[in-house]
């Protein structure tokens, strides 16, 4: 090999990890700058006018919600049970009137009719 290849040739091992390095170096801060911008927005985003961390604020939201979906859960059943109690009555009031209609109806059967209150010559003939 001719030694003027062999200078180029070294050269160029000795050149290129350090353009590459170069290279990664620009990309590295142009990512980290562009991180450090993202990062600035999410802060803005979520930063938080009261004095409260935003992470404590929303666990308080959530148990105080939990704690309000559990009272409707209990009323609900209550309400559930409640139902239940008013077609057991309702049911037992049919039931009660079914039996009372056919009482009247067997007394009209075996109760001969009497005559109507709105003629008194009826009762003198």
């Amino acid at each position: 090999m001719d030694q003027g290849w062999a200078i180029v040739l070294a050269g160029c091992v000795a050149i290129i990890p350090g353009t590459i390095s170069a290279v990664m170096s620009i990309r590295t801060r142009t990512a980290v700058r562009r991180v450090g911008h993202d990062t600035a927005l999410v802060k803005e985003q979520v930063k938080n006018s009261h004095p409260k961390n935003l992470r404590v604020e929303s666990d308080e939201r959530h148990d105080a919600l939990m704690g309000e979906l559990t009272g409707i859960r209990k009323t609900q059943t209550e309400q559930g049970e409640d139902i239940r109690g008013l077609r057991i009555d309702v049911r037992r009031l049919s039931n009660d009137q079914t039996q009372d209609r056919d009482r009247i109806r067997d007394l009209e059967k075996t109760t001969p009719r009497r005559r109507s209150h709105g003629n008194e010559n009826d009762d003198q003939h």
